[in-house]
């Protein structure tokens, strides 16, 4: 049983899902005696037709290549391995036809190969691309932005930092921040400016907890203006941490692949955080806006819980069931 490589760049399980349910078909006896019965009705067919030519020709040529040719496609099967070019991980599924197998496996390659050889021949014209792979950028991004909210990383945070920051700044979002939109107070600037003026809300008149101490659960109770500086210096903080970017590396996936503990073309040490801006520059978000980055993958999440968490209280379930949806 020979074997066929097939690169896929998108969701490798539903290729591999796809094999396996032409397998069941293709492997039924009803498969095969469709086949056959289309066979024969051809060969009627041919039959009527000389008959109606005065029997000058029986042209069942085409009928026994057309046979040959789903014989050769469809009754050896071969072994298909799926291999994700994204995450190395490889799918095998057995008993694939032959035609199907071939043909999935010549063109993979010749697209696979394709691509190597551009990749090779162009990365000249950006440094960045010496080291990287295949829409390197675009994949690092997303995987932070989806993957940063995650309970290790809030425990790293934590750790950094000694506060319970969820719970800190899920109170501050949910009691300054959606008060301010609400009453109006921060509607023109979070218009006109980012996410972090969106969620600041200068106030000595709301107030909110926040725990200094992770390990006193009741907490401080302070001013918004006074909530947001100091949730904001500790999280500047933890986020410049070394250990914070090991485990950032590690949940996103990208602890290898993002070079770590090597050097770039300069001497200067790679790190999660420098490699982050190296795929900002390449979508030409310049700036020095890694670590905003990172922030805002973090604390969007929680956001948009304070914020459905508000209108709970306020007993506006409508509000609330659309910023779950």
């Amino acid at each position: 049983m020979s074997n066929w490589t097939i690169y896929s760049l998108g969701d490798s399980e539903f290729l591999e899902q796809i094999l396996i349910s032409l397998v069941m078909v293709t492997g039924s006896d009803d498969f095969t005696k469709a086949a056959t019965i289309s066979a024969l009705l051809s060969v009627i067919f041919i039959g009527f037709s000389s008959m109606i030519n005065k029997a000058r020709d029986f042209d069942i040529g085409a009928i026994l290549v057309g046979w040959i040719i789903f014989t050769i496609m469809f009754v050896p099967r071969s072994t298909v391995l799926i291999e994700d070019t994204i995450d190395g991980s490889v799918r095998v599924v057995d008993n694939v036809p032959l035609g199907v197998a071939a043909s999935g496996g010549i063109i993979s390659q010749l697209g696979h190969g394709l691509s190597n050889i551009f990749e090779q021949a162009y990365s000249h014209t950006n440094s960045h691309l010496g080291n990287g792979y295949f829409t390197e950028s675009l994949v690092v991004l997303n995987s932070v932005r989806t993957k940063a909210f995650n309970s290790k990383v809030l425990n790293a945070i934590d750790d950094a930092t000694g506060w319970n920051m969820y719970d800190s700044y899920y109170n501050y979002m949910k009691e300054c921040t959606a008060k301010g939109q609400v009453t109006g107070n921060t509607r023109n600037q979070a218009l006109a400016k980012n996410f972090f003026d969106l969620i600041k809300q200068d106030s000595s008149l709301f107030h909110t907890l926040i725990f200094p101490n992770r390990n006193d659960p009741n907490g401080e109770t302070v001013t918004c203006t006074q909530a947001y500086g100091m949730l904001s210096t500790k999280l500047n903080d933890a986020i410049g941490s070394g250990t914070v970017h090991k485990i950032l590396g590690e949940t996103t996936g990208f602890k290898d692949r993002l070079l770590m503990g090597t050097t770039n073309e300069m001497g200067e040490p790679h790190s999660f955080m420098s490699n982050i801006q190296n795929s900002l520059d390449m979508l030409t978000m310049g700036g020095n806006v890694a670590q905003e980055y990172v922030k805002l993958a973090i604390l969007e999440p929680i956001y948009m819980n304070a914020i459905q968490g508000y209108y709970m209280n306020m007993q506006d379930m409508t509000s609330a069931l659309m910023l779950n949806q």
